[in-house]
């Protein structure tokens, strides 16, 4: 049997234990005059100085400023700072001009997190085609995927995207929803 341990990775939680630990001692340390403040900045760099980068998205989720158009559903693996990369459904922005097929060749498996952010104003219609590319980790489900709000005040069913009781899109097919939101706020929306 082989006694070699792999080393466990440092979590971000064990991070700032150790930092937290770290200063309070070396503070502790400092008001009993036992060392210098010097002394405090040169450990703190050594320690700072091991510490690995976060992986993650070098840039923040695009915002869509357009009262028309288009998000393909997906699913795919996507990054989020400090751990392994994971698999989530979501959506992306995709071309309005292009077929269904130029949008699942370019964007299916390549879920986007977060999803595009929707800004647009008050009162103003908002038409969104939402493109259903498929499964690629798991072409096992077929499932229909819908834009689902919530705190957004919907006056239908028909476009609040609760599979069951609202039109649902299948795999390889366009469904245009229309909204014309009449109050301001933050809204979530997902698959």
């Amino acid at each position: 049997m082989n006694d070699k341990q792999v080393p466990r990775k440092l979590s971000r939680r064990d991070f700032l234990r150790i930092g937290i630990g770290a200063g309070g001692a070396l503070t502790l340390l400092a008001s009993a005059g036992l060392v210098k403040a010097e002394q405090i900045k040169e450990i703190m760099n050594e320690i700072i100085g091991k510490a690995e980068p976060i992986p993650g998205p070098a840039t923040s989720p695009p915002i869509v400023q357009s009262p028309i158009m288009r998000l393909a559903a997906t699913d795919g693996h996507f990054l989020l700072p400090g751990r392994d990369p994971l698999y989530g459904f979501g959506f992306v922005q995709a071309d309005l001009a292009a077929s269904v097929n130029e949008v699942v060749g370019e964007h299916k498996g390549k879920v986007q997190w977060p999803a595009p952010i929707i800004g647009v104003d008050e009162d103003e219609d908002v038409y969104i085609t939402l493109t259903n590319l498929g499964l690629v980790v798991r072409p096992d489900l077929d499932d229909s995927h819908t834009i689902h709000w919530h705190g957004f005040r919907n006056p239908t069913s028909t476009y609040d995207g609760v599979p069951e009781v609202s039109i649902a899109v299948p795999a390889g097919r366009d469904f245009d929803y229309f909204y014309r939101p009449h109050d301001a706020g933050t809204y979530m929306y997902h698959c």
